[in-house]
């Protein structure tokens, strides 16, 4: 399935902070699910976005809310100090800055949230280190969860009238939801689970592709490992490249055609993309317009399979190579 738009774009905390605050002030009605979020019974007051990511001597908070009464008096702040897994609990933080940044604000009405992922490393550092201190100053705390607000934006997320809006909400929930896989399974699936089989089948269907690579990179050290996404661009199964010829075995593929072993190419490398058809006539199939494969399970039986497909792949590099 392709990656949403965000993916491996949006990852720090402040890339985070600012999406969410593009979030709030790109639709009224996010706005209104955020700010309910943060204050559910706001007795009389009104919550109105102020800044994000701007820094004075109190340090830079992530997102601040001002607190007007109906008169649009300023009666207080919020500050929303963001947190994504591996964000660091600072020693400015810990030290009090925000602190600091509440009690020169005009108003009795101050808080200090954190937006935090479920699990966070440091939670019960906050607690021990804010909860006590900022009461006595009278200054609410408070932790609020990641994949809470998540659920609530996924929730509206088909009223929404923007692909980017949405696209924004999924990368969220990618980041910060759980997602629990459901198994289906009748009865002579759980036995076959809990048998030595599949474990015995991916062990040598390993020590079979590791065999070919061996051989390969030994002849072209430009043979690598996919450590990427495994299979090429499209699956995520165990293979090895060279350029953007991949061979291994990509579990999309064996789960939806059978194809348990391949040699793949990908449109980026024009003239093997190009040759690959003339080579391997009648073999090809398509993955999608940028990815296709010749299917090679069949020859996993084959008391020579390694040898057998080492050569395929090297008459297929070789032409390719004498090719001008």
């Amino acid at each position: 399935m392709p990656q949403n738009i965000f993916h491996k774009v949006i990852k720090s905390e402040n890339q985070i902070s600012q999406l969410l605050v593009n979030l709030v002030n790109e639709n009224k009605d996010i706005r209104t699910i955020i700010t309910e979020f943060f204050f559910p019974t706001a007795d009389g007051f009104t919550i109105d976005f102020f800044d994000t990511q701007k820094r004075d001597k109190y340090g830079q908070p992530d997102i601040q809310f001002d607190i007007t009464n109906k008169n649009r008096k300023l009666i207080g702040r919020a500050i929303v100090e963001v947190k994504t897994q591996d964000s660091p609990l600072t020693d400015k933080q810990r030290e009090g800055e925000y602190k600091q940044k509440l009690l020169q604000t005009a108003g009795e009405k101050k808080y200090l949230f954190f937006l935090i992922p479920k699990y966070y490393k440091h939670e019960q550092a906050i607690k021990d280190s804010f909860f006590d201190s900022l009461e006595k100053d009278s200054i609410t705390c408070g932790i609020f969860y990641w994949d809470i607000l998540v659920s609530i934006l996924m929730s509206k997320k088909q009223a929404l009238d923007s692909n980017l809006l949405t696209e924004i909400i999924g990368h969220l929930n990618d980041k910060f939801n759980f997602k629990n896989i459901e198994f289906n399974l009748n009865q002579q699936q759980i036995d076959f689970m809990f048998t030595k089989d599949i474990p015995m089948i991916l062990y040598k269907l390993n020590d079979l592709v590791n065999s070919v690579a061996d051989y390969l990179k030994v002849n072209n050290s430009d043979w690598h490992k996919g450590l990427d996404q495994g299979g090429g661009s499209y699956g995520q199964g165990y293979c090895f490249y060279y350029n953007s010829l991949c061979f291994g075995y990509d579990f999309d593929l064996w789960l939806k055609q059978d194809a348990v072993l391949v040699i793949s190419v990908n449109i980026s490398q024009g003239k093997a993309f190009t040759l690959f058809d003339d080579h391997f006539r009648g073999s090809v199939k398509s993955i999608d317009n940028e990815n296709k494969y010749i299917d090679l399970s069949q020859k996993i039986l084959k008391e020579d399979n390694v040898e057998y497909i080492i050569k395929i792949i090297q008459d297929f590099t070789s032409r390719l190579n004498s090719t001008h």
